[in-house]
């Protein structure tokens, strides 16, 4: 598939996020949107479940929960990538 130019839309799961945006990068896309599979996510409602069945008791996101998270591929401050941040 051919993604110079384009952006990519992919899914959270399976690899690291940082590792999706690089792929997309490496192959000329121009941006990256990942979003949550609504199986992640459990309707309240369809399951019969209460807020005891979402995190943190167990792996679903409540209905208003969002995936967030860096795309950093590497340790250390972004400002100052692959040295230790301090004041000046």
């Amino acid at each position: 598939m051919n993604v110079n130019g384009s952006i990519v839309i992919c899914r959270y799961g399976q690899i690291f996020r940082g590792n999706k945006v690089t792929l997309a990068e490496q192959n000329g896309a121009v941006g990256v949107i990942i979003y949550n599979d609504p199986e992640d996510n459990v309707n309240l409602e369809l399951h019969n479940a209460t807020y005891n069945d979402t995190f943190p008791y167990s792996w679903y996101l409540p209905p208003s929960g969002v995936e967030r998270g860096s795309v950093m591929e590497f340790s250390g401050d972004p400002l100052t990538p692959g040295f230790p941040s301090k004041n000046m």
